[in-house]
């Protein structure tokens, strides 16, 4: 029923909004929709709500979201939890889980479960966390990647949707083939060698190339000059 709305919309609406190229073009092909009529705006970035972190790491790895719709590659997550895991790596682990999940998530050490957790405790996460990882098997943009690396956090990820869109001005290193999660926590590991200044110069880098890529107001001041059009 959703998809069916969804295609009649897009076929019937005179302008549509979404947030990334390919998002734009699986539109385009799954609702045999219009090209000329979809119009791009990046989702933006208060890079003051979402400041560089010099905090000190309480967590090696953090994963964010909900994980129970297949689509988020839970099985993934878990693998690379596994390898992690057995590195002695600390893992903090945050949204909603079914019960099955929370029972294998249970079994590994290093990982710490929260759930939900409000906006703010999130975002102290972040902060303290070295790294973000994200399994998911499709992104329409992939917004809390781009907040990790505001806050100066490398965010590794499969190249899923417009992962690589989004992510590859910044970093093309941040992005693996879809389910290698033995090259994904490589990524990880490799990052959490270096020393602690170049993480910090990278972890800068990532602030200033997502302030200049997805400013909060470029993306506000698009979307009002299409609502005007």
């Amino acid at each position: 029923l959703l998809n069916h709305w969804q295609k009649t919309f897009c076929r019937v609406l005179p302008s549509i909004a979404t947030v990334s190229r390919t998002s734009a073009e699986r539109i385009a092909k799954d609702y045999s929709c219009d090209k000329s009529k979809i119009h791009i705006v990046p989702n933006g970035i208060d890079a003051q709500a979402f400041p560089c972190s010099t905090a000190e790491n309480e967590f090696d790895v953090l994963a964010i979201g909900s994980f129970v719709h297949p689509r988020k590659g839970f099985p993934y997550l878990l693998d690379c939890y596994r390898i992690l895991s057995a590195k002695r790596l600390r893992i903090a682990d945050v949204g909603r889980r079914s019960e099955s999940q929370q029972a294998a998530l249970s079994l590994l050490p290093g990982v710490t479960v929260f759930g939900t957790v409000p906006q703010d405790h999130l975002l102290s996460l972040l902060e303290k966390s070295a790294t973000l990882i994200s399994t998911s098997l499709y992104e329409g943009f992939g917004l809390s990647l781009v907040e990790a690396l505001s806050c100066g956090r490398p965010a590794f990820a499969f190249a899923a949707g417009a992962v690589p869109e989004i992510l590859l001005h910044i970093d093309p290193n941040l992005f693996v083939p879809l389910r290698d999660t033995k090259a994904l926590c490589l990524r990880i590991t490799d990052f959490l060698a270096l020393p602690k200044e170049e993480q910090q110069l990278l972890g800068q880098k990532y602030h200033e190339d997502v302030k200049r890529l997805y400013p909060l107001t470029a993306s506000a001041s698009a979307l009002w000059a299409l609502y005007q059009k």
